[in-house]
């Protein structure tokens, strides 16, 4: 297949869609950093990880206004997450997550939370 024709077939990906992609796929296979025996490697590669997503996040985003966080949501990667927003725990899950309000209110209507935490409180209201 030529370069292309590949082009023609794959869709067009904004920057914000790109680095929420890249955020997920980290997300997803990075766990083994965060493991009891991760080497000291792994740790140093765990903190450049997140220092490089923070930068990107601020060169294809801008900087987080006052109240959001420096990160970006943890379901959609697509903004930032308010500081106020609360941790949620999507069904069949056992992590919490720090979303964007629209990420909140559509894993709600759509029935995927277990629970709302407010990380003020530490109220935890079922879903």
């Amino acid at each position: 297949m030529s370069t292309q024709n590949a082009e023609k077939q794959a869709p067009a990906m904004t920057r914000k869609e790109a680095l929420a992609v890249v955020n997920e796929v980290i997300a997803r296979v990075s766990w083994h950093l965060y493991d009891q025996h991760a080497t000291e490697e792994d740790e140093r590669l765990r903190k450049q990880i997140s220092s490089a997503l923070r930068t990107l996040a601020v060169t294809v985003h801008g900087k987080p206004e006052i109240g959001f966080m420096s990160s970006l949501c943890d379901v959609c990667y697509l903004q930032y997450a308010e500081v106020a927003s609360p941790f949620i725990t999507l069904k069949g899950s056992i992590t919490s997550h720090s979303p964007c309000a629209a990420c909140v209110e559509r894993l709600q209507a759509e029935g995927k939370l277990e629970c709302i935490t407010n990380w003020a409180t530490g109220e935890v209201i079922p879903c």
